[in-house]
C-alpha cells in the first residue's frame, strides 16, 4: 500500500491508495498522451515522411521517428519488439516501418527515454511526461 495526501480546505488527511489502481490509472493516462504525442513527434522529426534518411554529423538516421540503427536495434531487443537474432542489415529493412518504430519508440518513452529526440520532445512537451510509470 503507498501513503497518499489528500488535502482540503478544512483539514488535511493521510489515506490508503491501492497502489496497482494508481498504477493502471497512470499507464492507461500515458497511453492516451503518447497517442497524442507520437503523430506530432513524427511531424517534427521527419514531416510524417517514413522513408527519410538523414546524415548528421556521425551517421544516418531513418525513417519517420529518426532512428539511428544502434539505438533501433537496442531498444527494439531490450522491450522484446525485435528478435535478438536480428542483424544490422535486417533491421535496415525494418527501420523505415512506421509501427515499429513507434512502438520502439512508445517503449523508450515509458521508460523516460525522451532525450533520443531531444529537440523536439522539448517542443512538443514530451519531456514533461513522468517516466516512473513503466517500473511496475
Amino acid at each position: 500500500m503507498l501513503f497518499a495526501r489528500t488535502a482540503r480546505a478544512e483539514s488535511k488527511s493521510i489515506k490508503f491508495v491501492d497502489l496497482p489502481l494508481v498504477q493502471q490509472l497512470l499507464i492507461a493516462n500515458f497511453d492516451d498522451v503518447l497517442d497524442e504525442k507520437l503523430p506530432r513527434l513524427a511531424w517534427c522529426e521527419s514531416r510524417n515522411n517514413s522513408t527519410i534518411r538523414v546524415w548528421d554529423v556521425h551517421s544516418y538516421s531513418f525513417g519517420i521517428l529518426q532512428f539511428k540503427t544502434p539505438t533501433f536495434l537496442s531498444n527494439g531487443r531490450r522491450y522484446g519488439i525485435l528478435p535478438e537474432a536480428l542483424t544490422n542489415r535486417e533491421a535496415l529493412l525494418l527501420i523505415y516501418n512506421k509501427n515499429v518504430q513507434f512502438a520502439i519508440a512508445r517503449e523508450m518513452l515509458r521508460d523516460g527515454q525522451w532525450r533520443a529526440w531531444f529537440n523536439c520532445a522539448k517542443t512538443i512537451g514530451l519531456d514533461d511526461i513522468p517516466h516512473f510509470v513503466y517500473n511496475y
